[in-house]
Protein backbone atom coordinates (compact mmCIF):
# COMPACT_ATOMS: atom_id res chain seq x y z
CA UNK A 1 0.00 0.00 0.00
CA UNK A 2 1.57 3.05 -0.68
CA UNK A 3 2.05 6.10 1.62
CA UNK A 4 -0.40 8.31 -0.38
CA UNK A 5 -3.28 5.91 0.03
CA UNK A 6 -2.31 4.81 3.50
CA UNK A 7 -2.44 8.49 4.68
CA UNK A 8 -5.90 9.08 3.02
CA UNK A 9 -7.18 5.93 4.59
CA UNK A 10 -6.02 7.08 7.89
CA UNK A 11 -7.00 10.83 7.74
CA UNK A 12 -10.88 9.30 6.36
CA UNK A 13 -11.11 6.55 9.53
CA UNK A 14 -10.12 9.73 11.68
CA UNK A 15 -12.37 11.98 10.27
CA UNK A 16 -15.64 9.54 10.20
CA UNK A 17 -15.28 10.09 14.28
CA UNK A 18 -16.07 13.84 14.13
CA UNK A 19 -19.24 13.77 11.45
CA UNK A 20 -21.40 12.00 14.20
CA UNK A 21 -22.84 14.51 16.79
CA UNK A 22 -22.41 11.65 19.37
CA UNK A 23 -18.48 10.93 18.31
CA UNK A 24 -15.16 12.53 19.64
CA UNK A 25 -12.24 13.48 17.43
CA UNK A 26 -9.32 10.86 17.99
CA UNK A 27 -7.30 13.75 19.01
CA UNK A 28 -4.23 12.49 18.31
CA UNK A 29 -1.06 13.05 16.00
CA UNK A 30 1.15 11.07 14.55
CA UNK A 31 4.02 11.11 11.99
CA UNK A 32 4.02 7.58 9.70
CA UNK A 33 7.36 7.13 7.66
CA UNK A 34 7.75 4.58 4.71
CA UNK A 35 10.03 3.46 1.75
CA UNK A 36 8.24 2.62 -1.55
CA UNK A 37 9.22 2.43 -5.82
CA UNK A 38 8.35 6.01 -4.85
CA UNK A 39 11.42 6.76 -2.09
CA UNK A 40 11.69 7.92 1.65
CA UNK A 41 8.28 9.23 2.96
CA UNK A 42 6.96 11.17 5.89
CA UNK A 43 3.40 12.25 6.34
CA UNK A 44 2.25 13.92 9.68
CA UNK A 45 -1.24 13.40 10.55
CA UNK A 46 -2.91 16.07 12.59
CA UNK A 47 -5.24 15.74 15.04
CA UNK A 48 -7.96 17.27 12.88
CA UNK A 49 -7.20 14.48 10.21
CA UNK A 50 -5.18 16.71 8.13
CA UNK A 51 -2.12 15.38 6.46
CA UNK A 52 1.05 16.41 5.37
CA UNK A 53 4.19 14.98 3.51
CA UNK A 54 7.22 16.20 5.23
CA UNK A 55 10.99 15.85 4.54
CA UNK A 56 11.58 16.73 8.26
CA UNK A 57 8.97 16.83 10.84
CA UNK A 58 9.06 16.65 14.89
CA UNK A 59 5.91 16.30 16.91
CA UNK A 60 4.97 16.82 20.48
CA UNK A 61 5.90 18.67 23.57
CA UNK A 62 8.50 21.41 23.02
CA UNK A 63 9.06 20.06 19.45
CA UNK A 64 9.60 23.64 18.19
CA UNK A 65 13.16 23.53 18.68
CA UNK A 66 13.55 20.07 17.11
CA UNK A 67 11.90 20.90 14.08
CA UNK A 68 14.42 24.50 14.21
CA UNK A 69 17.05 22.21 14.02
CA UNK A 70 16.07 20.21 11.27
CA UNK A 71 15.14 22.79 8.51
CA UNK A 72 18.41 24.40 9.47
CA UNK A 73 20.11 21.30 8.90
CA UNK A 74 17.70 19.98 5.87
CA UNK A 75 20.64 20.15 3.00
CA UNK A 76 22.86 18.04 4.76
CA UNK A 77 20.08 14.82 4.73
CA UNK A 78 20.48 14.25 1.17
CA UNK A 79 24.15 13.52 1.12
CA UNK A 80 24.07 11.88 4.99
CA UNK A 81 25.01 8.48 5.98
CA UNK A 82 22.70 6.46 8.22
CA UNK A 83 24.40 7.17 10.96
CA UNK A 84 25.00 10.70 10.41
CA UNK A 85 21.38 10.84 9.95
CA UNK A 86 20.55 9.32 13.03
CA UNK A 87 23.11 11.78 15.25
CA UNK A 88 21.22 14.64 13.72
CA UNK A 89 17.71 13.31 15.01
CA UNK A 90 19.48 12.53 18.52
CA UNK A 91 21.01 16.41 18.55
CA UNK A 92 17.66 17.63 17.52
CA UNK A 93 15.70 15.81 20.57
CA UNK A 94 18.45 16.29 22.89
CA UNK A 95 18.20 19.77 22.27
CA UNK A 96 14.50 20.26 23.02
CA UNK A 97 14.70 19.09 26.45
CA UNK A 98 15.14 19.82 29.90
CA UNK A 99 19.50 20.68 31.02
CA UNK A 100 18.75 18.27 34.13
CA UNK A 101 17.64 15.56 32.31
CA UNK A 102 19.69 13.00 29.91
CA UNK A 103 19.40 11.52 26.87
CA UNK A 104 20.39 7.78 27.57
CA UNK A 105 19.61 3.97 25.84
CA UNK A 106 16.65 3.94 28.32
CA UNK A 107 14.57 6.37 27.20
CA UNK A 108 15.58 6.29 24.00
CA UNK A 109 15.19 4.22 20.54
CA UNK A 110 15.84 4.59 16.90
CA UNK A 111 13.74 3.30 14.24
CA UNK A 112 14.73 2.41 10.52
CA UNK A 113 13.05 2.23 7.27
CA UNK A 114 15.01 2.32 4.00
CA UNK A 115 15.70 0.87 0.83
CA UNK A 116 17.14 -2.43 0.91
CA UNK A 117 16.63 -2.16 4.72
CA UNK A 118 14.24 -4.35 6.40
CA UNK A 119 12.53 -2.29 9.73
CA UNK A 120 14.09 -2.36 12.75
CA UNK A 121 14.15 -0.69 15.88
CA UNK A 122 17.44 -0.47 17.98
CA UNK A 123 16.95 -0.27 21.68
CA UNK A 124 19.03 -0.47 24.60
CA UNK A 125 23.24 -0.97 24.04
CA UNK A 126 21.82 -0.80 20.25
CA UNK A 127 22.10 3.47 20.77
CA UNK A 128 24.72 3.27 23.18
CA UNK A 129 27.55 4.06 19.93
CA UNK A 130 25.23 6.70 18.79
CA UNK A 131 24.45 8.42 21.84
CA UNK A 132 28.62 8.85 22.53
CA UNK A 133 29.13 10.19 19.21
CA UNK A 134 26.87 13.27 20.60
CA UNK A 135 27.95 13.13 24.17
CA UNK A 136 29.76 16.61 25.46
CA UNK A 137 28.73 18.33 22.15
CA UNK A 138 27.36 21.97 23.23
CA UNK A 139 24.07 21.81 23.13
CA UNK A 140 22.20 24.83 21.57
CA UNK A 141 21.80 27.51 24.15
CA UNK A 142 25.36 26.49 25.20
CA UNK A 143 24.02 23.79 27.68
CA UNK A 144 26.42 21.36 27.97
CA UNK A 145 24.52 18.05 29.17
CA UNK A 146 22.32 15.52 26.96
CA UNK A 147 18.88 15.71 27.75
CA UNK A 148 15.28 12.94 27.26
CA UNK A 149 13.37 12.54 24.60
CA UNK A 150 9.57 14.34 25.05
CA UNK A 151 8.78 14.09 21.38
CA UNK A 152 8.59 11.87 18.65
CA UNK A 153 10.75 13.15 15.52
CA UNK A 154 11.91 11.99 12.23
CA UNK A 155 14.45 13.39 9.82
CA UNK A 156 15.00 11.42 6.81
CA UNK A 157 16.89 10.58 3.31
CA UNK A 158 16.19 7.14 4.81
CA UNK A 159 13.19 8.27 7.43
CA UNK A 160 14.42 7.26 10.74
CA UNK A 161 12.15 7.48 13.80
CA UNK A 162 13.06 8.41 17.31
CA UNK A 163 10.98 7.83 19.84
CA UNK A 164 10.61 8.29 23.58
CA UNK A 165 10.25 4.49 25.23
CA UNK A 166 8.09 6.17 28.51
CA UNK A 167 5.41 8.52 26.23
CA UNK A 168 4.50 6.19 22.73
CA UNK A 169 3.11 3.08 22.64
CA UNK A 170 4.33 1.57 18.35
CA UNK A 171 1.67 0.59 16.49
CA UNK A 172 3.86 -1.47 14.04
CA UNK A 173 2.02 -1.66 10.46
CA UNK A 174 3.39 -3.76 7.89
CA UNK A 175 3.17 -2.91 4.05
CA UNK A 176 3.03 -5.36 1.70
Amino acid sequence: MSMEVMSTDLGNKMQMCIQGYNKRPYGVGMLLASFDEDGPHVVQICPSANFYPCKAMAIGARSQSARTYLEKHLEEFPSSDLDALVLHGLRALRDTLPNEVDLNNKNVSVAVVGKDRKFAIHEGAEVDAWLTAIEGEERRGGHQAPAQVEQHLISFQEPIVLRHLKSFSPLHTRWT
